[in-house]
């Protein structure tokens, strides 16, 4: 092929690939030319614009180009403002089109979009709903807290409401089974043939042997009374304490009803001193160990126990607590006498061991405690078995708290009478306020007797 030829046939193709596409980016200089010549110069007439467009094309597409190297000259202004109009025409034309493509394209998914947003706005509404409403409920929760709280604080008060009747019930009950126990002792004593009455005196018959009471209305009542608390509690107690060879001391012995139950438990080898200082009483103890025939046993003493030797007067009728309220007292009980008081310690100093000992002094049981500190110190196995009755306590000025409060010092622990379960259970301090009148028991801690009573508790 020609070189000439060929040469200009690439010159036609670009001048008319510069005609189509948009004009090349030029130097800054050339730029602002062309752009002030298309802005400047008049649109030239079609006559002129023939001429000139009819000179200047054969200079740029002329076949003799330049040689390899040389520079090809600048196309001519008339040039560049032909590629100008023919991009606006072209822009014309096309603009609509794309502007119906770009509708047939986008407009789907504006809608879309907008479906989508409408959808989110609804959400949003919705969430702000729920956050307005979740609000509103944690502003009213410190109200219903506070509520919960006060309505809590009365529940309490209800429940130790009902603690505190459960347990005045609970007393009551034990109250009425107590009585059940005096009544049906009363009974069975009524109905025994073998309970003669001589004189002023009546001999009864118990599971211990025979006893002497008052044949009196009062002196049976304290009597009943007693043998149904001994039966209950008392003889419980002794059985599990009191062994062959031991030593049983009975203060307040009364008729002899715990002096016979603890003779029989510590056998000819053992010894039981029983302390009674209302002579009448006595006379019927000294015959109620005769008539059993423990004299080899038994030691009574009309003596009354208590904080130092000495006389004291006593009041008759304090030794009938058991009988009746409705029950009057004659006036040789209620008329006071005159006893002889000595410390236990004087009264057991003989003694080679001292294991037992049962305190029913009618209210003076402190007394009898403070006078036998020495017993305590030499007897680390030592069990006292007390009557505790809040009536005397509170006639006395006495407060429970001082009252336990005296025997703990001696390092004492306690033990009480469940008349439920007719056990001996270990009560803690704090607890011992709170217990009605009933028969306890003091006993060191980790003894063998402390050990065999905490055995036998449920």
């Amino acid at each position: 092929m020609d070189p000439q030829s060929s040469y200009s046939h690439t010159d036609a193709v670009k001048s008319i690939s510069n005609i189509l596409r948009e004009p090349a980016p030029r130097s800054g200089a050339e730029s602002r030319e062309t752009a002030a010549e298309i802005r400047s110069e008049p649109p030239p007439a079609p006559t002129s614009q023939s001429r000139d467009e009819s000179s200047e094309m054969p200079a740029e597409t002329s076949p003799f180009g330049a040689q390899d190297g040389a520079k090809l000259p600048r196309p001519s202004s008339g040039s560049h403002r032909l590629r100008a109009a023919l991009w606006r025409f072209l822009v014309l034309c096309v603009s609509p089109i794309f502007s119906h493509l770009r509708n047939y394209l986008v407009g789907p998914l504006h809608a879309k979009l907008d479906g989508h947003a409408a959808e989110t706005q609804a959400d949003t509404e919705l969430i702000r709903v729920q956050l307005k409403m979740i609000r509103a409920d944690l502003e009213y929760l410190p109200k219903q807290l506070a509520q919960v709280e006060f309505r809590s604080r009365s529940f309490a008060k209800q429940l130790a409401q009902l603690e505190s009747q459960f347990s005045t019930l609970t007393d009551q009950l034990n109250h009425l089974a107590s009585q059940g126990g005096r009544v049906h002792g009363r009974i069975e004593l009524l109905m025994e043939p073998n309970s003669p009455v001589v004189g002023d005196e009546l001999l009864a018959r118990t599971s211990d042997g025979y006893v002497f009471a008052p044949a009196d209305r009062l002196g049976l009542a304290q009597f009943l009374a007693e043998a149904a608390l001994l039966q209950r509690a008392t003889s419980r107690l002794l059985d599990l304490t009191l062994r062959e060879g031991m030593t049983f001391v009975d203060v307040g012995a009364n008729i002899g009803l715990y002096t016979l139950r603890g003779a029989g438990r510590v056998g000819p080898t053992g010894a039981v001193i029983a302390l009674e200082p209302m002579p009448k009483i006595f006379r019927l103890l000294q015959k109620t160990v005769r008539v059993n025939d423990k004299e080899n046993i038994c030691n009574c003493i009309s003596i009354a126990a208590s904080s130092a030797d000495g006389i004291a007067t006593l009041e008759g009728s304090q030794y009938h607590e058991n009988s009746p309220p409705d029950q009057p007292v004659n006036k040789e009980e209620k008329a006071g006498f005159q006893v002889r008081t000595a410390r236990l310690d004087d009264v057991l100093q003989g003694a080679q061991r001292v294991d037992v000992v049962k305190i029913d002094a009618g209210g003076a049981e402190l007394a009898v405690l403070e006078g036998m500190n020495q017993v305590l110190a030499n007897n680390r196995e030592i069990v006292l078995i007390v009557e505790y009755r809040v009536p005397e306590l509170l006639h006395m000025a006495i407060s429970p708290a001082e009252w336990f409060g005296r025997f703990f010092a001696h390092g004492l622990t306690l033990f009480a009478f469940d008349e439920q379960t007719a056990t001996w259970r270990q009560i803690a301090e704090e607890r011992a306020l709170k217990l009605p009148s009933t028969m306890v028991a003091f006993v060191r801690p980790e003894t063998n007797q402390w050990t065999i009573l905490k055995q036998n508790e449920l």
